[in-house]
């Protein structure tokens, strides 16, 4: 048994000993961090189809998210085990945006013949900031080129999320094939969101390449996507907001539970992806 231990010992550290031989550097810097974020929500998307398939009245109803440009800015520090892997982790603190768009086209037929028709689009703007804190590893898959792949996981520290909701509906009354009456409405509210979680976790790929600036490679960009693990609630309790607002009042705590009790489905999944484009310039490397 002790040999059989003592092989496997000694076969592992020659498998590993690759990784931990000519250390070569350990470099810090600062980071810019311009991306495109966006949030969405798979349920939140089924849940307005099961409305427009199970209320007549409802022809259609369609809710999407946009993705917003925003920017972040942040410190690295990487280790260089070898010519091929790097630790590197580098945090930064960024401003997400993001928006939902709401289209929905209703009819309804009251008494006497008449019949309402109600069109209406609306837009819920959210933001917030995070921080967000990853560990990685670089492989250079073309050394000589200076490219390298890049994985890892990153948490999330959010705060400050707010929406900020506008609204545009027309309704026309319609008698006898004739339009009698045409009410336009337009609404607009905002609200901090209380009910978002604070943590969130991340797994982060990307693809990237150093630079030579001058007599040393200072420079990396790289190509980075940040896909959630985790997934949140995003509402809140503000009660005025949700006397304000329209259909976006499913971003309000009673809007959300009336959504969930007509639809069947829960709208808790609420997940924000990142597209990043990081780059690093080396300040002290030894």
């Amino acid at each position: 048994m002790r040999i059989k231990i003592g092989g496997s010992v000694l076969l592992l550290t020659l498998f590993l000993s690759p990784l931990f031989l000519k250390a070569q550097t350990k470099s810090f810097g600062f980071k810019l961090n311009p991306s495109l974020g966006f949030m969405r929500s798979s349920h939140l998307k089924k849940a307005a189809g099961e409305l427009e398939s199970n209320y007549a009245e409802i022809k259609e109803y369609d809710v999407r998210s946009r993705p917003g440009i925003q920017f972040g800015v942040g410190v690295f520090f990487q280790y260089e085990i070898n010519e091929k892997f790097t630790l590197l982790t580098d945090p930064s603190f960024n401003y997400f945006r993001s928006t939902f768009t709401q289209n929905l086209v209703g009819e309804n037929v009251v008494s006497g013949g008449q019949e309402q028709q109600v069109t209406v689009r609306s837009t819920a703007k959210v933001n917030y900031f995070y921080a967000n804190v990853p560990i990685m590893v670089k492989y250079e898959v073309l050394p000589y080129q200076r490219v390298f792949l890049s994985g890892g996981f990153s948490v999330n520290i959010n705060t400050g999320a707010r929406v900020v909701a506008d609204e545009d509906s027309v309704v026309n009354v319609i008698v006898d094939d004739e339009i009698t009456e045409t009410r336009v409405k337009n609404s607009s509210s905002q609200a901090r969101i209380d009910k978002f979680s604070p943590v969130s976790l991340n797994l982060n790929l990307g693809i990237g390449k150093s630079f030579l600036m001058g007599r040393y490679y200072n420079l990396d960009i790289e190509l980075r996507y940040q896909f959630p693990l985790t997934s949140s609630s995003f509402y809140t309790t503000d009660q005025q907001y949700q006397a304000e607002v329209g259909i976006n009042n499913i971003f309000s705590q009673a809007g959300k539970e009336n959504m969930e009790a007509a639809s069947g489905k829960s709208i808790n999944n609420f997940r924000s992806s990142v597209i990043s484009l990081a780059i690093r310039y080396v300040l002290w490397s030894k």
